[in-house]
C-alpha cells in the first residue's frame, strides 16, 4: 500500500511515508473608527496568520513491527522529512511575516467604510499568501528529494539488510 502511495521511482519499495498538507488560516480584526462628521473610516489591521502542516501523517509498513531494528531505521529516516517540513515551516512563516508587516505594517487605512477596509485588507493578504500557498508544495518536494537521495536509500538498504541479519 505504501509504495502505491509513494513510491517515486521504478521499483522502489516505500517502508515508510509522511504525508502531510499546508494548511493557513487567517483571522482578521480592524480596529477603527467612523469619523462623527462625515463618512471616512479610518482603522488599523490585526492579523493573526496560521500556518501548519496538517494534517501530518507518518505511515511505517506493517512488515516493521514497532520496536523492530527494521521500525527504527525507517523511523529515522521518516523523522528526516518531518523535519524538513518543520524546518520549512518556520522559513515559510518568516517570509510571510516579513511580506505582510511591508504590506500592512503599522499604517492606518482610512476608507469610507469598515466593509471596504475589509475588503482593501483581505485583497492585501490574499495577493501576499496566494503565491506562497501555490509554491509550497513544489518547494517541499524539492527540499524532501534531497533527503531521498541514492547515498541515503543505500544507507537505508544497508541497513534493513543488517536488521534482518543478512548484513
Amino acid at each position: 500500500d505504501l509504495t502505491a502511495r509513494g513510491a517515486h521511482r521504478a521499483g522502489a519499495v516505500v517502508l515508510g511515508l509522511v504525508e502531510a498538507e499546508i494548511r493557513g488560516q487567517t483571522s482578521l480584526g480592524l480596529n477603527g473608527f467612523k469619523q462623527f462628521f462625515g463618512s471616512r473610516y479610518c482603522m488599523r489591521p490585526e492579523l493573526t496568520v496560521k500556518l501548519a502542516f496538517e494534517p501530518m501523517t507518518l505511515f511505517i509498513a506493517s512488515e516493521q513491527p514497532e520496536g523492530s531494528c527494521a521500525f527504527r531505521v525507517t523511523m529515522e529516516h521518516e523523522l528526516k522529512h518531518i523535519a524538513v517540513y518543520q524546518e520549512y515551516l518556520e522559513e515559510f512563516g518568516a517570509r510571510v511575516r516579513e511580506d505582510l508587516g511591508r504590506e500592512l505594517g503599522e499604517r492606518i487605512v482610512y476608507v469610507t467604510s469598515q466593509a471596504e477596509a475589509d475588503a482593501r485588507v483581505r485583497a492585501i493578504v490574499d495577493q501576499t499568501l496566494t503565491p506562497y500557498m501555490q509554491a509550497v508544495q513544489d518547494e517541499v518536494r524539492a527540499r524532501q528529494a534531497r533527503i531521498d537521495s541514492e547515498a541515503e536509500y543505500d544507507r537505508l538498504r544497508r541497513h534493513q539488510l543488517w536488521c534482518a541479519g543478512r548484513s
